[in-house]
């Protein structure tokens, strides 16, 4: 939903500090997701990387 009205042009930008508040929330979250997913994939590699170890 916040996504879609990113995207819409043509919309006056709101510079209230509540959406900006909402915006760094939104951009926390994202950061924050962006970090879990980078840790579950170095960790799927890492233990693809010592599979093959092991089964050599």
């Amino acid at each position: 939903m916040a996504r879609a009205a990113w995207k819409r042009p043509g919309k006056p930008v709101n510079r209230s500090p509540y959406n900006r508040r909402a915006a760094k929330e939104v951009e926390e979250a994202l950061v924050g997701r962006l970090f879990i997913a980078m840790v579950i994939s170095s960790v799927g590699i890492l233990l693809a990387i010592y599979l093959h170890v092991v089964m050599l």
